[in-house]
């Protein structure tokens, strides 16, 4: 028992390395750095026609803009990875300390039903949310375009798909701990709104500058979901403490 209050722990204490909330205001990074550019070009058309001036321009306007989608990009995929990961400990730590405590107590029968349901939660998101290198996609994002739609998809069913199982989890968890005697309290916790991949990729299409609030949810969404786990996270640690 005592090797997963550790695993859960380690877990819980890492959340400051691995769930990074974003900035919202980097949405709009890519959209200043193309006005910039717009100003200096016309600034520089106005003042001192010179074509090699305005290549330039072109040139470094559109190296910042991509440098600032990338950023996003990266983090994006970063921190859904790192986040899967440490829940992925978070979990198997929560289902093995709830075992060894019922078996202590020799209430394992009692806890059957919800250990069944956090084991079939727990394989269903380890078979659902797989790692994806950080590095590796977001390059292939901006070599092969195609591959760029499959990153914008996953970065945008992930997040509800993952918050709908780990709140699921966790009032499992809260059941079992409370039959074992264990005052376990879930917060307050709103899910997160399915988005439509389809639905936001036609609109972007029609509506380029759809795209902003696309990326704007793509950042929020785990944001809110992070600051709702660590409320459960918080009533846990009090808990393994005694």
């Amino acid at each position: 028992m005592e090797a997963h209050r550790t695993a859960i722990m380690e877990s819980i204490r890492m959340r400051g390395e691995a769930d990074h909330l974003m900035s919202a205001l980097w949405v709009v990074a890519p959209l200043i750095s193309v006005l910039m550019t717009f100003m200096m070009v016309v600034l520089f058309h106005v003042v001192r026609p010179n074509l090699v001036v305005l290549i330039a321009t072109l040139v470094v306007g559109y190296v910042i803009a991509l440098g600032c989608a990338v950023y996003v990009i990266y983090h994006l995929i970063k921190r859904r990875t790192a986040h899967f990961r440490r829940d992925a400990t978070l979990r198997e730590g929560i289902l093995g300390y709830l075992k060894a405590y019922a078996a202590s107590k020799r209430m394992e029968k009692k806890l059957t039903s919800e250990i069944t349901a956090m084991t079939m939660i727990h394989n269903e998101a380890s078979g659902d949310e797989r790692e994806k290198s950080p590095v590796m996609w977001t390059i292939l994002t901006f070599i092969v375009p195609f591959v760029g739609i499959y990153v914008l998809y996953f970065l945008t069913k992930d997040p509800s798909n993952h918050d709908r199982r780990q709140l699921s989890f966790m009032q499992q968890a809260q059941a079992a701990a409370s039959k074992l005697g264990i005052t376990l309290v879930v917060p307050t916790w709103k899910a997160l709104p399915g988005r439509s991949f389809a639905l936001y990729f036609i609109i972007t299409i029609l509506i380029s500058f759809f795209a902003i609030y696309w990326f704007y949810v793509l950042i929020k969404d785990f944001n809110d979901h992070f600051k709702a786990q660590w409320q459960f996270e918080d009533q846990l640690v009090p808990v393994l403490s005694v």
